[in-house]
């Protein structure tokens, strides 16, 4: 699995994809190192030599999916919505390469946004992809910025949920995920589209 993310050295992987499968079983806190070099298959001085304590293989771990993460964000395009039929072709393919990437990642990213993961990290990553949406939208309601910061922060957080439930429940394919996901998003951008500039409540 991590392979498909990131080169990196093979003590770090195995022991990322023993946390992902001890974590499946038990709390982080409950995990211990020894486990972890067990689970492996590698000795502790091995552990040692990359990390001081289980949390920093946890942070590593964390690293490597933003920045991955990152390299697919920063490839997404402007959206052009006065070309309805456009933008949904658009969308799909993000939404398709959302997915697969997704699906390449699935136990890591279940791992990392369970209740035993780090909090801040949802909040990190959340942050990230706000800024891919707002390049997306920017450009189509260039009158109030407000507006796009808002249907950025909406689209980042339920996109985020709405994976995640995705990847637990196992019931669409990623082809029905796909559309699903591309309606709704388009929905709610051609609605913020219409809307008008935001100006304060009165």
């Amino acid at each position: 699995m991590w392979r498909k993310i990131a080169k990196k050295e093979s003590a770090r992987i195995k022991l990322m994809d023993a946390l992902v499968k001890i974590g499946k079983e038990k709390r982080f806190e409950d995990i211990s190192i020894t486990e972890l070099c067990q689970e492996a298959n590698i000795h502790r001085c091995t552990f040692y030599n990359h990390y001081e304590t289980k949390d920093d293989l946890l942070r590593d771990m964390e690293s490597i999916y933003l920045e991955a993460s990152d390299h697919f964000g920063k490839k997404l395009p402007a959206l052009n919505l006065d070309d309805p039929e456009e933008s949904y072709r658009q969308w799909c393919t993000i939404c398709e390469n959302l997915a697969e990437f997704h699906i390449q990642t699935r136990d890591m990213f279940l791992f990392l946004m369970s209740p035993d993961g780090d909090p801040y990290f949802r909040l990190r990553l959340k942050k990230m992809m706000k800024s891919y949406y707002i390049h997306m939208l920017e450009g189509n309601h260039p009158q109030s910025k407000v507006n796009v910061d808002y249907i950025s922060d909406f689209l980042a957080s339920g996109i985020i949920d709405m994976i995640c439930f995705w990847l637990e429940q196992e019931e669409l394919t990623v082809a029905d995920f796909v559309a699903l996901l591309s309606k709704m998003v388009l929905i709610i951008v051609h609605v913020f589209k219409e809307t008008p500039s935001a100006g304060g409540v009165r």
